[in-house]
């Protein structure tokens, strides 16, 4: 009885204590939720921000908490955090009409129409009147192109669309996007005159007369503005824009600069006057506007990335990382800070960090075309061709008016030999930007790749009339006056450029080509003359090597391309092109010992591990080759070469994983299908794992590329393999006829007579 009364006591205890102990949280949270209202009132958001936050931290689920801290952090300007707070009030509590439409706001500034639309509907469902879900709807209903059932959505408001300015300018970007231009312009005037303290009336009137290009109406609106909000530094940056399309420069620097006095304290003020003196050429003026700038603004983060960002433009290299550093320490996640630290990433050719970086940024930024576009660059210098086509593909997407854009895709078309891709995006580039000199130089190669040569010529005549001493220019037009026809005038246009830029390479290989093509000796002469005059190109050296080994002279050669090594260390060229003679003149271990210093020197050069690999495969050492091709294809997993000979080497082994072998070689298969060795590979794991009429196929495929005894072979032992003997014993009859020798001609021969016993 005693022992019941005691537990009976422990649990009253027990219960009391935690009663209080949620009455205190209760308290708390209340009191904390009451200061912060209270800070609110005060108007000191930093205090209201603590309060409402310790509030939550009692009671995670307190809707109204993270609904007043979302207000507060809108007023701040702290997007991220104010969409966490809202988003959050709106799950727990579905009835705050304004939490989820300011969610949808946010989703349709996000240009996420269709997740606004979903919290829209959400308030609609609760208050079909709702003015502003209706107004909002109006202008997600605009935004996807759908005009009436955006005109339907103000209608259900009622009289008030005619005496509210934010309506009316709803109401007159709705008739502009259906080009009933005279209801538009209507409208957007009402919307100023009942609106006339709002801004934003202004604006959307200006640019509908830009877009019009009514260029008086929009002078004359722009004196209104400047006269109704002179203390407004956004109506004298509007007056810089007129007056730079008009082509008054020194009023556009003065009213960039009135906006700087006006509001110092801004750095987007500073940022607008500093990029347009960087877009002048006037780079110093930059400089300094952004030093001044980062002591009369208090956050000055943006400053110092743009400031970042000029240096490492001027290669100012080690100062622009020192800057960006410091950002990134105390910012981690600064995004031009970080796609600045990914384009110095690429200029070290550190091009896996960089992409680590730029795949962050894009996850974080889906809509950021500039961090697509360098991930497109480090992609393709990666050797990732299509996925950096696919990047640079969504930066188009995301913003197709961007020049750099569609240069940088033309050249990725012409890569590929997709000549009439490459003038379609560099004519859409020369287009936004007629200064474009690298894509027009695109454009040029396309033509020539084309086969429209007088066409290039014509073009490149004139580019080179504006442009006399570009290097580029007078190359192609070279190229293209040799491929017309006109090969005196040709020659005489390599001639000019070697005689102003002795040992450039483009002019020698072209000479070499029209003026050498059978005559070794005089190639060597040639070369010798021009590294006589250009004795610092390294590339020239390898020239002379490939010349001497092409006349045998290995020793010669190999002097050469240890030259070209010495003063080119990173033209991997060379060292492959050493190794192999030196593997011809049976020296392996030096052979090896070059590839070594291969991966060395830049571990990504998948070169050196397939030589290393072939090397050793070709003296017997499987397992070293076996790893070698693996290593290689971690570098780069679509590597073909590799994936096909290590496809064979694993097939080849007793108890080896056949399974992957096949992905290996279904892998290259996929990268080259026509190849007759890939197509070998491909049959022989076919054979090995019993699938014999998987294999026949690809063994005749292979030999209509190439009469190889070996698969003639493989193709008998297929054939026997599938029951048409006759067929297997025909081939092998054909195949033993003749002299022709092969690795495996006595396995060919015992399989010819097992077949004739039968």
């Amino acid at each position: 009885m005693l022992k019941s009364k005691y537990i009976l006591y422990c649990i009253v205890i027990i219960l009391s204590i935690f009663l209080c102990g949620c009455s205190s949280s209760e308290e708390k949270k209340e009191r904390h939720y009451l200061k912060g209202l209270e800070y609110i009132k005060q108007d000191d958001s930093k205090a209201a921000i603590i309060e409402l936050r310790n509030a939550i931290q009692i009671d995670t689920g307190f809707a109204d908490a993270h609904y007043q801290l979302g207000l507060l952090y809108l007023k701040e300007q702290d997007a991220k955090n104010a969409f966490r707070s809202l988003i959050r009030a709106s799950d727990l509590d579905p009835d705050n009409l304004d939490a989820n439409l300011k969610v949808a706001e946010f989703y349709i500034l996000a240009r996420n129409t269709e997740e606004s639309r979903k919290f829209v509907e959400k308030v609609l469902e609760k208050d079909p009147t709702y003015r502003d879900a209706l107004s909002l709807l109006a202008n997600i209903e605009l935004s996807e192109g759908n005009f009436d059932e955006a005109l339907a959505a103000l209608e259900k408001i009622g009289d008030e669309v005619e005496t509210s300015d934010k309506l009316l300018n709803t109401k007159g970007r709705i008739f502009a996007a259906q080009k009933n231009y005279a209801k538009a312009e209507e409208a957007l005037r009402k919307a100023v005159e009942a609106g006339s303290d709002n801004f934003t009336n202004y604006v959307t009137l200006l640019y509908f007369y830009e877009n019009r290009k009514d260029i008086g109406k929009a002078k004359d609106l722009l004196d209104e503005i400047v006269e109704t909000f002179p203390d407004n530094p956004r109506s004298h940056q509007l007056m810089a824009g007129y007056f730079r399309s008009s082509g008054n420069l020194e009023g556009v620097e003065q009213k960039l600069k009135k906006a700087v006095e006006l509001q110092p304290q801004n750095a987007r003020n500073h940022m607008i006057l500093a990029n347009y003196y960087l877009e002048t050429g006037k780079k110093g003026h930059a400089e300094n506007v952004l030093l001044s700038a980062q002591n009369s603004v208090e956050e000055a983060t943006d400053i110092r990335a743009l400031l970042a960002k000029l240096y490492f433009e001027q290669n100012n290299i080690e100062e622009s990382e020192k800057i960006v550093n410091e950002i990134l320490k105390t910012s981690p996640g600064h995004n031009e800070a970080s796609l600045l630290k990914a384009r110095l990433h690429l200029h070290e050719n550190e091009i896996s960090e960089s992409i680590d970086v730029l795949e962050k940024l894009t996850e974080d930024y889906p809509k950021w075309a500039e961090a697509y576009f360098y991930l497109g660059l480090a992609r393709f210098a990666q050797g990732e061709k299509s996925l950096g086509q696919y990047a640079v593909s969504t930066a188009l997407q995301i913003n197709p008016k961007e020049a750099k854009y569609h240069t940088l895709m033309a050249q990725l078309y012409l890569n590929e030999g997709a000549y009439e891709e490459t003038k379609k995006e560099a004519a859409a580039a020369i287009k936004l930007d007629s200064s474009s000199l690298q894509a027009a130089i695109i454009m040029t190669r396309a033509m020539i790749g084309a086969g429209e040569y007088d066409e290039a010529v014509k073009v490149l005549k004139s580019m080179k009339e504006k442009i006399p001493d570009n290097i580029e220019i007078q190359g192609n037009l070279a190229v293209a006056t040799l491929r017309s026809g006109d090969i005196e005038r040709g020659r005489a246009l390599l001639d000019e450029i070697l005689k102003d830029y002795p040992g450039q390479i483009k002019a020698v290989l072209l000479s070499l080509a029209y003026n050498y093509k059978d005559d070794l000796a005089g190639a060597e002469a040639f070369v010798r003359k021009q590294i006589a005059e250009a004795p610092e190109n390294g590339r020239l050296y390898f020239l002379l090597g490939e010349i001497l080994r092409q006349q045998n002279h290995s020793e010669k050669a190999l002097a050469a391309y240890e030259k070209s090594i010495e003063m080119t260390p990173d033209n991997l060229q060379g060292y492959t092109a050493a190794a192999n003679i030196l593997i011809h003149l049976g020296q392996e271990d030096a052979a090896m010992e070059k590839y070594q210093s291969m991966i060395a020197r830049n571990p990504q050069w998948v070169q050196g591990y397939m030589g290393m690999a072939v090397l050793q495969d070709s003296l017997g050492n499987t397992e070293e080759a076996i790893n070698y091709y693996k290593e290689a294809l971690e570098i780069q997993p679509d590597f073909a070469a590799a994936a096909n000979n290590l496809a064979w080497l694993l097939a080849s082994q007793p108890d080896s994983d056949m399974g992957e072998a096949l992905r290996l070689a279904m892998l290259a298969k996929n990268s080259y299908p026509e190849n007759p060795h890939i197509s070998d590979t491909l049959g022989w794991i076919h054979y090995q794992r019993g699938s014999h009429s998987l294999a026949i196929p690809q063994f005749e495929l292979a030999l209509t590329k190439t009469d190889n005894p070996r698969i003639r072979y493989h193709l008998a032992l297929a054939l026997k393999g599938d029951d048409q003997n006759d067929r297997a014993r025909e081939l092998l009859k054909e195949l033993l006829s003749t002299d022709v020798t092969f690795e495996e001609r006595e396995e060919a021969e015992a399989l010819l007579a097992e077949l004739q016993e039968q």
